[in-house]
């Protein structure tokens, strides 16, 4: 009991925290556990470069910090797929050891190498840690042109790479009731997935945040003795399965193979994902769990919804 009581307050008072990384773009949490795990098994000897990855730059918080423990021969490279994020971390952080790459950490395998920094290798390139903060970013949720939340009327788009793929509002005009049911119990865990469902094929087309939520509320009390089942944590299930699969974030995550890489998630289905994997990568772990078994979603980004 007294584990539990200490683990809840750790959750309350040290993941909720704003840091000396944080950012109008992002409030990075965990950093300090970031780098103990990261840089765990590192060599002391500083003439040999080392080479690490920030898969989810966001607003640059994580590589801001992991700049800080490196040598002045070792490398950064910040990874992430939505241009917003690379322009703000660009501005924000000048450092010749930091090199932005504009790519889904699932296809590192083809745009690590086409970085300028690499052509002159002759050997492979030895990645020496990889990182990995699962989720949807503070800034993400914060436009409204994004479609990321519930709480503001936008466009229903949902795309962490705005220039390729389905926007969240192809996805459900052009699903039937099983697809639609498929992904709300697959990346929402939501208990109404059918109800819910047929009430957003009755609404058909639906483009906009606003026409989503009308769409979950006429079959969600706004209040539930179960706060699970109220119509906040619905929509935050419902906005999370859609996001999830727009953005087919358990397929990049089984694709984004690494030897030595630390992640943690906001919610359960990455951790679970990242479970598995673990069973079968040498050398993979994860620094933390964080209140996956208590909360879906991370509290910072709940007070955003």
């Amino acid at each position: 009991m007294l584990l539990l009581l200490f683990f809840l307050i750790k959750m309350v008072t040290g993941f909720t925290v704003r840091n000396t990384h944080s950012s109008t773009y992002h409030n990075p949490v965990m950093v300090t556990q970031v780098i103990d795990a990261l840089l765990l098994n590192v060599s002391l000897n500083n003439n040999v470069p080392r080479i690490y990855l920030d898969c989810t730059l966001g607003g640059g918080g994580h590589s801001e910090a992991i700049l800080e423990s490196l040598g002045p021969n070792d490398l950064l490279v910040g990874v992430d797929q939505d241009q917003h994020s690379l322009d703000f971390v660009s501005a924000r952080i000048n450092d010749p050891r930091f090199v932005p790459l504009k790519s889904n950490f699932r296809d590192l395998a083809r745009t690590l190498p086409t970085l300028p920094t690499f052509h002159l290798l002759t050997c492979p390139i030895k990645v020496d840690g990889m990182f990995m903060d699962l989720g949807v970013s503070s800034n993400q949720i914060d436009v409204a042109g994004r479609g990321f939340s519930f709480m503001q009327h936008g466009p229903l788009d949902m795309r962490m790479n705005t220039d390729t793929g389905s926007s969240a509002a192809d996805v459900i005009n052009k699903s039937d009731e099983s697809n639609l049911v498929r992904i709300l119990r697959n990346y929402g865990d939501e208990p109404r997935a059918r109800k819910i469902a047929k009430s957003i094929l009755e609404d058909l087309p639906i483009n906009t945040t606003t026409e989503l939520v009308n769409s979950v509320g006429r079959v969600v009390p706004e209040f539930h003795k179960n706060k699970r089942l109220g119509r906040t944590a619905t929509l935050a299930r419902v906005f999370q399965a859609f996001r999830i699969c727009v953005n087919d974030e358990m397929g990049c995550l089984s694709e984004g193979e690494g030897k030595d890489r630390r992640v943690f998630g906001h919610h359960a289905f990455p951790i679970l994902s990242v479970q598995l994997l673990c069973v079968g990568v040498t050398g993979a772990s994860v620094i933390r769990f964080f209140f996956s078994l208590f909360l879906r979603f991370h509290i910072d980004e709940l007070d955003r919804l």
